[in-house]
């Protein structure tokens, strides 16, 4: 009986190690992954918006993924220019979730920037953006795995409407280099390249108006871009004119 339990041991354990490598395999090891560090791009309250017109504000929600037990978080506070504006402590109920917006989002009118989510155990979060005055609004997601190299497969340019790309430095170290190669769908379109003129500062951001790109032609244009970088960065892009709005990442 020894011998037949030794074995079956041993099965499951080939079993196990046969799971795991077919899960790395196909890349879905990283879903497995506990969200408990979770960056969220595109932060405002009452921030001018010349893009899509009216003042933006972003409300932050903190779902716990915690069914049995509260958890306690701490979401941080960044300007562009990389300095810590505010921080706030949250505590979340099991199976629930903690929202920061208006008055309960602590940072100064006109601020604008990004946030980090730390929390005990895992959480998801959400951004959802609202343009007072222009009836506009869009929901997008907190990042919780920072990469050099993001696609941001959808991109429109139109006179002076368009996409608007944010890119957040996610790292304690100056991101040197920050390029995007901009392709149209149409292989007849316009193509463009930008980089940054300055590193952009440990938790800081930087925005690219598509509108501004001249080079991508006067007439609609489409298409998608790669955005590369030296250290680990997050991207959303929010796409729209006044009164319309829709965000992705």
């Amino acid at each position: 009986m020894r011998g037949l339990w030794d074995a079956r041991n041993s099965l499951r354990r080939r079993l196990l190690v046969f799971v795991l490598w077919s899960l790395t395999a196909l890349g879905l090891v990283g879903c497995l992954a506990e969200e408990r560090t979770v960056y969220v791009a595109g932060v405002a309250q009452q921030a001018e918006s010349a893009q899509f017109g009216g003042r933006w504000s972003t409300g932050i929600q903190v779902f716990n993924q915690d069914d049995a037990q509260p958890n306690l978080g701490t979401v941080r506070f960044y300007r562009v220019d990389g300095t810590e504006v505010a921080t706030e402590s949250v505590t979340i109920p099991a199976n629930g979730s903690a929202t920061l917006f208006g008055p309960t989002l602590p940072v100064p009118l006109e601020f604008a920037g990004s946030a980090t989510v730390r929390a005990q155990r895992p959480v998801k979060v959400i951004a959802n953006a609202l343009v007072s005055g222009a009836g506009a609004a869009s929901s997008y997601g907190g990042w919780a795995v920072p990469a050099k190299t993001i696609y941001a497969p959808r991109l429109w340019r139109a006179g002076d409407a368009g996409s608007v790309i944010q890119i957040v430095n996610a790292t304690a170290l100056p991101v040197k280099r920050v390029a995007i190669s901009f392709r149209g769908y149409d292989p007849q379109a316009a193509t463009d390249v930008w980089s940054n003129n300055a590193p952009v500062p440990p938790r800081g951001s930087l925005e690219v108006v598509l509108s501004s790109r001249s080079r991508l032609g006067v007439s609609e244009w489409l298409g998608s871009a790669t955005i590369s970088a030296d250290e680990n960065i997050v991207v959303v892009v929010h796409e729209g004119r006044p009164g319309q709005l829709a965000s992705y990442n």
